[in-house]
């Protein structure tokens, strides 16, 4: 074989490649994932649509799933539609679809009546997560009593509407 003949060989063999490269698309794997806006408070009865940020941006596979640790308390859908059904709430994750990569966020659900009111009985108002609505409330700082509290009995107030840590701690 002469050196012409090998030199229009190679040359054809790279004008091949160089138009069937652009017939086979890239594959671009995820490198990460992440449930966007972090852990949520939802009303019993609220829904609340999630977002996930992929890594990177254009990765080509970007099928995820959702799910719920307690469906009892929060669903979740296959779009990522969250729906709060009952206090104190679950956790939920996002997996990508090869399984590799996963986030979770806490959902905490409170009760559909609560909000700034002034209704003593109003959890979100009162730090007395025993009953505050007993005309002779419990005391959390007791601790021989029946709802004895001890972060409540800390300097730092507790946080009762948050159902999944009510001391802050």
């Amino acid at each position: 074989m002469s050196i012409n003949k090998l030199c229009k060989l190679i040359i054809t063999f790279f004008i091949i490649m160089f138009f069937l490269s652009g017939c086979f698309p890239r594959v671009i794997h995820i490198t990460g994932v992440s449930i966007a806006g972090g852990n949520q408070v939802l009303k019993a009865g609220e829904t609340l649509q999630l977002s996930v940020e992929i890594e990177p941006i254009d990765a080509t596979h970007t099928v995820v799933f959702w799910e719920s640790s307690d469906i009892n308390k929060v669903t979740v859908d296959e779009n990522g539609v969250v729906e709060a059904i009952a206090m104190p709430g679950a956790e939920i994750t996002v997996i990508t679809e090869d399984g590799e990569f996963e986030d979770t966020i806490a959902i905490s659900v409170i009760p559909a009546s609560s909000g700034t009111s002034t209704n003593p009985c109003d959890p979100c108002n009162t730090c007395d997560p025993c009953n505050p609505c007993e005309p002779d409330p419990c005391d959390p700082c007791d601790p021989c009593g029946d709802c004895y509290n001890q972060c409540e009995c800390q300097s730092d107030p507790c946080d009762p509407c948050n159902p999944c840590d009510p001391c802050g701690c």
